[in-house]
């Protein structure tokens, strides 16, 4: 179940924040190293995760009262699944950290 995943421990505070103060480490380990020449950029998705997973949950919890759920199409999708919350959401918080590699190297104007 949905429910059951291990991202649901991110909305506890304590366990977010731990995460956060990591990943924000590893996301400034990856920028020294992209600024040095190592292809490590790739360090900084998981931050652009958990910056993007806090606001939708709570966009989620405003629209249905409930964390956000985040299925595959092999998981059984709880009752109060909704796919247009839960689906377009969900989509929009797996595929942007997937791409914010391309966004930096394109803010940083080099060759992709």
């Amino acid at each position: 179940m949905p429910e059951k995943a291990p991202y649901n421990k991110l909305f506890n505070l304590k366990v977010c924040c731990l995460h956060v103060a990591a990943t924000i480490l590893c996301g400034a380990g990856g920028m020294y190293l992209y600024q040095h020449g190592t292809p490590a950029i790739g360090l900084i998705m998981p931050l652009v995760f958990l910056v993007l997973l806090l606001p939708v949950d709570v966009l989620t919890k405003a629209l249905t009262g409930r964390h956000i759920i985040i299925a595959t199409r092999w998981d059984k999708k709880p009752p109060s699944y909704r796919w247009y919350v839960d689906g377009l959401l969900g989509f929009l918080i797996v595929v942007i950290p997937h791409l914010s590699p391309i966004v930096v190297l394109i803010w940083f104007r080099e060759d992709i």
